[in-house]
Formats: C-alpha cells, sequence, structure tokens
C-alpha cells in the first residue's frame, strides 16, 4: 500500500475508511518505498536478488471472472464444491510458534474458550501463540518488540517509514530468507510459490529477501456512493465531472435530516487529486523527482475541498480522526465515502437497510470534462509491508516457512476454506449453492486472530452468497487499470523517509485541515511546502533519486 508523505497516506485513509475491510483481508492511500536497506548501494544490492519463481498452484480453480490485468484479481462467484488439499503433512513439529500482529477488529478468545484455534494448532501440529496488537497500538507494540531480545517467530512489519530504521532491525534480528526462496528453492513451498511475484518486492532489504509478502489489491481507492438514497431523490449516482458531483452532493445535503454528502475529507482530496490526473505521489520530471506535494494541481484539489466545506457539505464531525464514516455511509447520514474496494465486504457485513441496500464503487473520474483522470496503484503488500522472522537455524527457518505455506494456501483449496470460515457446522453453515456462510461464533474466534497478516493466499474477489457483490468489485479494478499510474519510488528506500516521515506526514495533513477548514487560505500551502522540503522533503527525493539512479 504507499505512503508518501504527499496526500493523505494510506495511515490517514485507512485510519478512517479501511478498519473493517483490512480485517476480511484487504487494503491506503499508499505506503510508498521501503524495500532496501539503509546505505547508499542498497537499490543496486536488492536489484541483484533473484525473486522468487511463481509457479500458479495447480488447486486453484477457474475464475468465474478472470481478471483483465497482469495486476488485477480473479472473481468467484461461489466456493468450489470440490475443495482440493494444497498440504499432505502438518509443516510443524508440535511446539511453540508465536506471531505478533495487528487487529482491525476486537482479539479473538483464548484458545482454551476458541475451538477454531485449538483446531488450527492440530491442523499445524503447533502451540500457536498470537501477540495481537489493536491497530492504532502497533507502532507502540513494535518499538517496544525491536528493542527487546525476545522476538516472536512471526513479526509483521508495516512499510513506507511506519518502523524507524527498519533495515539495521531486519539484519541484526531477523532472518534472511533468500537461500530458501530465492529463485526456484520457494518451489519446496508450493503455497508460498503461487503468490504474485511482484509481491516479493516489498520484502527485500540489504540485498536479501527478509520476509514473507501479504498479498493485496493494486487497484484499491474508490468512491462508494448509496445508490439507493441518491436515486431516490432523482439525483444521478454516476456523475462524470466534478462539477457534476458537487451539484448532485448540494441536492441530497439535508442537514435537517441528518443527512450530508459526504464525510472525511483527506480522503476525498485524494480522490480529487486523481480526478486531476496527478502522478502517484512522485513523478520523474526532466530528470527530477517532483513530489505531488509541490505541485500546482495540489493547491487546485485543495480549493475544490473547500468549495465543498463551504457549502455545508461534509458531516460536521468529518474532521474528527476517529469518525465513523463506515457506520455513516451504511446508515445512510452520508451519501459518498472513499474506502478500499474491499470495503464492499464490510459495508454488506454491517448493512442495515435490508434488501434495499444498494452502493457502488467507482474510479476517479475527470474533473474536468475531457480531463483523463489517474488512479494510483497500491503496492502489492499490506501497507507496503511483510512479515519478518526472527533469526534461527536452518531447521526451524524451513520449519515455520512450512507453516507460513499452509497459511498461503489459495482460494478453492481445503485450508483456505477453513482458515478463512472455520469448521462446518460450528462456524459457519453451507447454503444450497455451496458458499460458506460464517455465523457469529465464526467471526469472533476467527477475525481478529489477524492470521492473514502473517501470509495469505493470493487476493480474490469473492463474498460468499454476494455474486452481485464480486460484480461490483471487479467492474471497478475494470475501470481503475484503464487510468492506471505507478508510483516510480515503488522497490526504493529513502532512510529519511524511515526517520522523518511521521513528522511530515503530520504536519501535510495538519496544513490540509486547516486549509479546508478555512481556517488559513489555500495560498498557505506554498509555506507547508518550504517547511516539507527544509524539514526533510528535499532529503528524501535525493535519497529516492540517488536508489533509482543505482538500480
Amino acid at each position: 500500500m504507499s505512503e508518501n508523505r504527499n496526500r493523505p497516506t494510506r495511515r490517514t485513509v485507512l485510519r478512517s475508511a479501511v478498519a473493517a475491510a483490512a480485517a476480511a483481508g484487504v487494503a491506503g492511500p499508499l505506503l510508498t518505498a521501503c524495500s532496501s536497506g539503509g546505505g547508499q548501494d542498497t537499490a543496486a544490492q536488492n536489484a541483484a536478488v533473484k525473486l522468487p519463481a511463481h509457479v500458479p498452484h495447480t488447486a486453484v480453480p477457474e475464475p468465474d471472472l478472470p481478471r483483465v490485468h497482469a495486476d488485477g484479481i480473479d472473481g468467484y462467484l461461489h466456493y468450489p464444491a470440490d475443495a482440493a488439499k494444497t498440504v499432505r503433512k502438518a509443516p510443524g513439529k508440535g511446539g511453540k510458534v508465536s506471531a505478533f500482529v495487528q487487529t482491525y477488529t476486537p482479539a479473538p478468545p483464548g484458545a482454551s474458550r476458541n475451538k477454531y484455534w485449538r483446531e488450527l494448532n492440530g491442523r499445524l501440529n503447533a502451540d500457536l501463540r498470537m501477540n495481537i496488537a489493536a491497530a492504532s497500538d502497533y507502532k507502540t507494540k513494535i518499538a517496544t518488540l525491536m528493542a527487546g531480545d525476545d522476538l516472536p517467530d512471526f513479526i509483521q512489519i508495516l512499510g513506507g517509514g511506519t518502523v524507524p530504521e527498519l533495515a539495521p532491525f531486519l539484519a541484526a534480528k531477523c532472518q534472511d530468507l533468500t537461500e530458501f526462496l530465492s529463485g526456484d528453492e520457494i518451489k519446496n513451498f508450493s503455497n508460498l510459490a503461487n503468490l504474485p511475484q511482484i509481491c516479493w518486492k516489498s520484502t527485500l532489504y540489504n540485498g536479501g529477501i527478509y520476509g514473507l509478502p501479504i498479498p493485496r489489491p493494486r487497484a484499491v481507492l474508490a468512491l462508494f456512493s448509496r445508490d439507493d438514497l441518491l436515486e431516490a431523490k432523482g439525483l444521478n449516482p454516476a456523475p462524470q465531472t466534478f462539477d457534476e458531483w458537487f451539484e448532485v452532493m448540494k441536492e441530497f445535503n439535508d442537514p435537517a435530516r441528518n443527512r450530508w454528502a459526504a464525510g472525511n475529507p483527506l480522503t476525498l482530496l485524494t480522490m480529487v487529486q486523481m480526478m486531476l490526473g496527478m502522478p502517484n505521489n512522485w513523478d520523474v520530471r526532466r530528470g527530477k523527482l517532483v513530489s505531488t506535494v509541490e505541485m500546482e494541481e495540489t493547491k487546485e484539489a485543495l480549493d475544490a475541498l473547500v468549495k465543498i466545506q463551504k457549502a455545508g457539505l461534509l458531516h460536521p464531525d468529518a474532521f474528527v480522526a476517529s469518525a465513523p464514516n463506515q457506520q455513516w455511509f451504511n446508515s445512510g447520514t452520508i451519501a459518498f465515502t472513499v474506502d478500499p474496494n474491499n470495503g464492499w465486504m464490510s459495508f454488506f457485513n454491517s448493512n442495515v437497510a435490508g434488501d434495499s441496500f444498494k452502493i457502488t464503487g467507482r474510479p476517479a473520474f475527470s474533473f474536468h470534462k475531457g480531463q483523463k483522470p489517474a488512479t494510483w496503484l497500491q503496492e502489492p503488500s499490506f501497507w507496503n509491508g511483510f512479515t519478518a522472522l526472527k533469526k534461527s537455524d536452518k531447521d526451524r527457518t524451513r520449519e515455520l516457512l512450512g507453516i507460513a505455506n499452509w497459511l498461503a494456501a489459495p482460494f478453492g483449496s481445503q485450508e483456505y476454506l477453513f482458515r478463512k470460515y472455520g469448521l462446518e457446522g460450528v462456524h459457519h453453515k453451507v447454503d444450497p449453492k455451496g458458499d460458506p456462510i460464517q455465523n457469529e461464533k465464526g467471526k469472533s474466534e476467527i477475525l481478529g486472530m489477524g492470521l492473514q497478516f502473517v501470509t495469505d493466499g493470493p487476493f480474490t474477489f469473492y463474498y460468499p452468497n454476494e455474486p452481485d457483490v464480486v460484480r461490483g468489485m471487479r467492474n471497478f479494478e475494470d475501470g481503475f487499470f484503464k487510468t492506471a499510474v505507478e508510483n516510480p519510488v515503488y522497490g526504493h528506500y529513502s532512510s529519511a523517509l524511515s526517520r522523518k516521515g511521521a513528522q511530515l506526514d503530520q504536519l501535510l495533513t495538519d496544513s490540509k485541515s486547516e486549509i479546508i477548514q478555512g481556517r488559513k487560505p489555500v495560498s498557505s500551502w506554498d509555506d507547508t511546502v518550504q517547511t516539507w522540503r527544509q524539514r526533510g522533503g528535499d532529503q528524501i527525493r535525493d535519497e529516492f533519486m540517488m536508489s533509482i539512479e543505482s538500480a
């Protein structure tokens, strides 16, 4: 996912928009550039690493809705009846295996009170010990772990500068997996070999492979609309330009009835930047990296958000960091929200409107008539991160990789069916079309464990017994890739971003909020840009450029 200090980052987006979707196995805006180590020549070192081979798994069923782009996602309307087994023998050796992960949902009951957990331990032949941190506590918890000597076997790492001085930590305390996974060596772990090869770029540090990716979609940010509510008022849920959208929002807005057009202004700002056709965080112009922070279009996007705010179209609590945007959207309090495409699932899980509930997720459309938008590709591993393994001997490393291989079983397999939905009759029932419908016990015992943040199978579009949701997700992706733009610094490292990124992110976020609320003029953004450059923006730019040139 890319974190760029030039716009509302994935941290900002996910804080208000992504929690439930991520728990289901998602994805913000984007987390950039954290693949490599701490020296000036690390890009060249990482470029020399042979990525794990990609070997499609024979157990994967043919999709009902095949991807239309190499980086796209296959869609399935129902779960296959003949699920295959991908791991013949339990991978563990019966001992303790520990993992540190984050979760966006309440932590599950402990193993002694959790039938799913006990069954999982049996299938893995391991005593799995989960250290589960709330997503809001991740940075504090990971800092404590890194400072100590008692590391868990699996350590979920978030990229984009979230974990300071990551490369030295990996070199000192984590396992270099290159000899186990590089090239054809990964064929010893058929489910890991099935992961998209591009995902592995996020694991490259210090000239080696230092973790396991967590595959996620690349086509992500969508503008969701409550089509049922808009159509009930005779409004067009699919405007083609910003001005058309603004008029629809004005017509829907009705504070007297507790209805506003939209919520989180920072995620809307990201969408408007894409409508304007802006580059994905950075752009190489005349041999020099230029940040979207510095581009004139950012002020045009801010102007658009000021217009929305002055018209009273934002929920009065829209600027609160913990604002429940998904709840507002589901209840009909707001008509539009920006969320990952995967948000379809969380919206339908929380549907309170019944059968009338009708939503659409759309990629960015044109700001001005005839203008081409730019949809920003996310990194292909969750938050541009990965899961590191603590240093161990070769036998222990192979055991842990075997467990990860089991967890990475693909859609359509027996392992995937159990890992996601638990035991039939206990955690889910199978409907007449063969889809596993999870019950409340299944949700409480499974979702909060965070197994999908150790590693995961290739992402798929699938929602049990809701084929229209799958079609909607695929329709969004088909449109997204027509205008998709890559971030040029993906796969490169900046030490300054690692050390200063959080502070610069806050500087930009605070300035955007002040401007949109009318407390400062849009022209004040020029001062923010100068401060950003002086406090580390220029250094981040130079380090990225040096990395690009040395690769």
